[in-house]
């Protein structure tokens, strides 16, 4: 979430509205105060979790809401809030497949796991909603290109 307002907090600071965002803070930080009190006791350390998620998702709402305010630009293109919903997309089909499949969550073979099956289908959503831009397309064929080398080597070897 902070990266996704790095672009509103150099607008800030290039405007002068160091002030706004130093009451963004203090604001952002009570909340987080008042969150961590409430949560913790309830859901100990994943109480904790949320809080700082909400903290967090609360000072880049703040920072970007007041950036457009200043600027009248929207820093997401339509195509980037796309993106984000085809990883959002990919991630809930992941963890559901993990349910169903009753796939082990605690182990390194789990997490390459997971993040292999949330890799290939974040790129099956790229692909079938055609989002590849021309500088992808020329990654993707200098892949291929190389994939395509290595395999000749390997069978002139054997």
């Amino acid at each position: 979430l902070t990266a996704i307002a790095s672009s509103a907090n150099t607008v800030l600071l290039a405007t002068n509205k160091a002030k706004w965002m130093m009451k963004n803070t203090i604001i952002v930080a009570i909340v987080n105060i008042i969150l961590n009190i409430m949560l913790i006791k309830l859901y100990g350390i994943n109480g904790a979790a949320v809080a700082f998620l909400v903290s967090s998702a609360l000072i880049a709402a703040l920072r970007i809401t007041e950036a457009y305010t200043i600027t009248h630009t929207n820093p997401f293109s339509a195509k980037m809030i796309k993106v984000a919903c085809m990883g959002i997309g990919a991630t809930v089909i992941t963890l559901g497949l993990r349910k169903v499949a009753a796939l082990p969550t605690a182990s390194i073979v789990a997490l390459v796991m997971n993040a292999m099956l949330l890799g290939v289908i974040y790129l099956m959503f790229l692909y079938i909603f055609r989002c590849f831009d021309e500088e992808d397309k020329i990654i993707i064929d200098a892949v291929k290109r190389k994939i395509k080398e290595k395999s000749a080597q390997l069978s002139t070897r054997g």
